[in-house]
């Protein structure tokens, strides 16, 4: 899941890539709306990476992400939040940076009984706002999972980075596990 949050956070480019320039004139407005999209993917259970190794997590997914963008100037925020059900996999995960995902190998695992099928919500939400001068892109993601095993998982990190006129970039992250 941190892999989905990391995704996110790069917004499909470079972290300090300027925004497109658009006219003087009028901001350009988007906003994208989804509501109970259903995706697959591979990842680790966030906080037990080590111990549990690669899960095939099906999720339900509510999101909203909004742009403007003016000139040299732009600001992006996303909230997702969504249900998901997490099941062990017999797999090694590979990141693969041209689709920013991970992939199992083998590329259809068999499931391994041996590790607890977790079920549970998460939220990610995030902005990044550009100017002439300045850069900033700050993230949240929180998960909060139950195992079939009974154990329980709840995660919260924050990301941040920042770009200053100067040129200093400055980031940080930090994980929570409870």
């Amino acid at each position: 899941m941190l892999a989905l949050l990391v995704g996110v956070l790069v917004l499909g480019g470079s972290l300090f890539a300027a925004p497109s320039t658009h006219a003087a004139g009028k901001a350009q407005t988007t906003t994208e709306h989804q509501h109970k999209e259903a995706i697959v993917f591979y990842d680790y259970v966030p906080c037990m990476e080590d111990e549990l190794g690669a899960y095939r997590i099906a999720a339900t997914i509510n999101s909203v992400e909004h742009s403007t963008e003016k000139a040299a100037t732009g600001h992006f925020k996303f909230l997702e939040h969504g249900t998901f059900e997490a099941v062990g996999v017999d797999a090694i995960l590979e990141f693969d940076e041209e689709n920013d995902e991970q992939i199992p190998v083998p590329a259809d695992p068999a499931v391994d009984p041996s590790k607890p099928t977790f079920t549970g919500h998460y939220t990610v939400s995030g902005g990044f706002n550009a100017n002439q001068k300045n850069e900033v892109s700050t993230s949240t993601f929180s998960v909060h999972a139950i195992g079939s095993d009974g154990s329980v998982i709840n995660s919260h990190s924050v990301f941040h980075a920042s770009l200053s006129g100067t040129g200093v970039e400055k980031t940080f992250e930090k994980v929570n596990c409870n």
